[in-house]
């Protein structure tokens, strides 16, 4: 998964504060705090 040209894994952060959970097909689950979401692609 590449964000701003940086090659990220599944449990890495990202920026330091948002941990990338798991990469779908269309799709990413991203986790900050407690808090847990999906962003779909564009």
């Amino acid at each position: 998964m590449l964000i701003d040209m940086i090659k990220y894994r599944t449990g890495q952060l990202i920026k330091g504060s948002v941990t990338l959970k798991e990469i779908l097909p269309n799709s990413i689950i991203l986790q900050y705090g407690n808090d847990t979401f999906k962003i779909e692609r564009p």
